[in-house]
């Protein structure tokens, strides 16, 4: 394992060579889960990092699931963690039929390097003005580039 010098960012880059003795009657499928192996004391480090999505939740479900749902995979797939829609999305389900009253909840759907799920909800505090009240808005005096959008 060879380690540089930490850079700017204060972090190390690492480069790990990894073999194996191939001889006239070896299995590429063999070596290749020989190398696997040899790896895994780098390769299985839990790095510490989960992804989650925090949502509005009723009993009957959340709104705009699915687009909350393709943001979650995208940053699942920049990051290398398995992702089934189909179970996170009966996972939630199963999660907004526990929900008590007929409140909003925040929701917070935890996804971790594995691919398992975790799902916790807690009651949206009520606003301290009314819905009917008016909003004073005030216009940036400059732009920004948004680089995400709805599907």
């Amino acid at each position: 394992l060879v380690l540089s010098a930490p850079g700017t960012d204060g972090l190390r880059r690492g480069e790990l060579g990894i073999g194996s003795g191939i001889v006239h009657d070896s299995v590429a499928d063999d070596e290749y889960a020989e190398c696997q192996l040899k790896a895994r004391f780098v390769t299985a480090l839990d790095p510490g990092l989960s992804l989650f999505e925090t949502m509005r939740a009723t009993r009957e479900g959340v709104p705009l699931l699915d687009w909350h749902l393709a943001r979650l995979e995208r940053s699942a797939a920049a990051f290398g963690f398995p992702f089934d829609r189909t179970v996170l999305t009966n996972d939630v389900a199963r999660a907004c039929a526990t929900l008590e009253g007929e409140g909003a909840y925040r929701m917070r759907l935890l996804l971790t390097p594995n691919g398992s799920a975790n799902v916790s909800a807690v009651p949206l505090s009520p606003l301290h003005a009314s819905w009917d009240a008016p909003v004073r808005l005030l216009v940036a005096p400059q732009s920004r580039e948004i680089t995400h959008s709805l599907p």
